[in-house]
């Protein structure tokens, strides 16, 4: 070889790259050598704009302690009270941190 080794993808990774193939999805996933802490982070390890990037936060909706999950483009600010309101019912509207 190169002196680089092929790394085989995670299996939740794998299956991702297995769906956008089934739809011919142009693009694959990217996986970064180091993590990413932050959207601009990953824009800036991957030459891209920010808004190129996917981002995620997980919430814990309370009292039933249910996750929320919240996938939205890296120059987008996600808005706790907009969550909630998506997906608490009335009088249950709070979220927390997962």
């Amino acid at each position: 070889m190169c002196g680089s080794e092929v790394i085989p993808l995670p299996e939740p990774v794998r299956r991702v790259v297995d769906v956008l193939q089934a739809r011919q999805h142009p693009h694959a996933p990217v996986m970064l050598d180091a993590a990413a802490r932050t959207a601009q982070q990953a824009a800036d390890a991957l030459g891209v704009a920010l808004g190129q990037i996917a981002k995620s936060i997980i919430f814990r909706r309370k009292p039933d302690d249910v996750a929320v999950l919240v996938v939205t483009s890296g120059d987008r600010r996600v808005h706790e009270g907009q969550v909630a309101a998506l997906v608490c019912s009335e009088g249950h509207g709070r979220l927390g941190r997962a």
